[in-house]
């Protein structure tokens, strides 16, 4: 199998797996798979062994980008909110105990919604990043 083979099978596998899924993101994720592969130089694809090809997984790849993509919308949601505020209590030195507490704003009252562990983290960046997917979708509900 030529190298040029071996990136148009692949390409057309992922288009398969493409037309074969639902995901949210799935749109966006496979315009951004399909433009890594066709900007690998034919080097790379002659490199890679045809069972490996063959055998790849590109639903689960595909897949995996879509929730990538999909978390990095919902943190840009909850930052850009107006209706929850985050507060970072830092202690310095002891930043394991460090807590970001997420409040929810409705004319000028304050509820607090969350109390999270937030260890290690000196920004609201770095907790927000720290979240698990349960986590930030329970925040979602808030926005």
């Amino acid at each position: 199998m030529t190298p040029q083979d071996k990136k148009e099978y692949t390409l057309y596998r992922l288009k398969e797996a493409y037309k074969s899924s639902q995901a949210k993101h799935i749109k966006q994720a496979y315009k951004e798979l399909k433009t890594k592969y066709n900007q690998t130089p034919l080097k790379k694809w002659d490199s890679v062994p045809e069972s490996v090809i063959g055998d790849f997984d590109h639903l689960r790849s595909l897949l995996i980008r879509c929730e990538q993509i999909e978390r990095a919308h919902d943190l840009k949601r909850v930052k850009e909110s107006e209706r929850l505020c985050i507060k970072l209590e830092r202690h310095k030195y002891a930043p394991e105990l460090n807590k970001a507490h997420y409040i929810k704003v409705i004319n000028k009252a304050h509820q607090l919604l969350q109390t999270i562990p937030a260890p290690q983290c000196t920004t609201i960046d770095e907790a927000l990043n720290n979240l698990t997917g349960i986590q930030l979708k329970n925040l979602l509900l808030y926005v």
